[in-house]
């Protein structure tokens, strides 16, 4: 698994990186932490030193001595880990990198150091703008062994590929269980209970070989029903698939995804489809 881990060395950001390493140790797999600037730049950390002072010139001071904390662990688990800064869009620079080095996760933690709940947040331009899975961490332990997991949705034909994709994706133990979770709201566009009990059935064998609970949970809107019965089940991780043409329903409602990211207390996971 390759993954690109974001960092403004902010403490929910430090969580990122934590659980990439855990990935890196339990996994195998390969971690980049990745470091966005405002000025127009781009750096490889195994290029030399010299680009250490550039980043403790241009961003946070103690940023030398967390790469050197979190490339100290790497190599005590024998593994190499890369160190990149970019500048300018974030999300432009993220998706490009994805694209270039076949990135198969993005790792961030949310309310960084702005910790502002707008429109323009990295989280929310990350979420409705990128192209890969996306782990939303906040700022508490966690660990890599996913043994309790929630799939929130809807349970549409594109959701099934997300599942899909989540499923191949995290590595779970074989004892974990997979929460299928569809909120029942008062809307005139939910629905009706007998057919979405027939698709959750079809999102329970591709769950195979995994324990598959469904849940039918009523709730005045989509974030208070995932937040409520999150709470009750207390998941290592909730997974979503997230549309990303519906951006005028987003601007007058908005993003379900987006939402439930900044107020979760677990990993969100989201998996953006078009």
């Amino acid at each position: 698994m390759n993954i690109l881990v974001l960092t403004d060395f902010s403490q929910p950001s430090e969580a990122g990186v934590s659980l990439a390493m855990d990935m890196m140790k339990t996994h195998g797999a390969s971690v980049t932490i990745f470091h966005c600037l405002t000025e127009e730049t781009f750096v490889d950390f195994q290029l030399g030193p010299k680009h250490k002072l550039k980043l403790a010139d241009t961003s946070d001071p103690d940023a030398p001595d967390w790469l050197k904390k979190w490339n100290d662990i790497a190599k005590e688990l024998g593994q190499n880990m890369r160190f990149l800064i970019s500048g300018g869009s974030l999300v432009k620079s993220v998706n490009s990198y994805c694209n270039r080095q076949k990135v198969d996760l993005i790792i961030m933690g949310s309310s960084g150091k702005s910790k502002a709940k707008t429109w323009g947040s990295n989280t929310q331009d990350m979420v409705t703008h990128i192209h890969h899975p996306l782990l939303i961490v906040k700022s508490k332990p966690i660990s890599s062994i996913f043994n309790k997991v929630i799939f929130a949705s809807s349970f549409t034909e594109k959701d099934k590929k997300s599942f899909l994709i989540f499923k191949d994706l995290i590595p779970l133990p074989d004892d974990a269980e997979i929460h299928l979770l569809c909120i029942d709201k008062e809307s005139f566009f939910s629905q009706p209970t007998p057919l979405i009990q027939e698709v959750m059935n079809d999102f329970a064998h591709l769950s195979r070989p995994y324990s598959t609970k469904k849940h039918f949970y009523q709730d005045y809107n989509v974030k208070s029903g995932i937040r409520n019965f999150s709470k009750e089940l207390s998941p290592d991780m909730i997974v979503m698939s997230n549309s990303m043409k519906k951006k005028i329903k987003h601007l007058i409602f908005g993003n379900d995804a987006v939402n439930i990211a900044y107020d979760s207390e677990y990993p969100v996971l989201i998996i953006n489809h078009p």
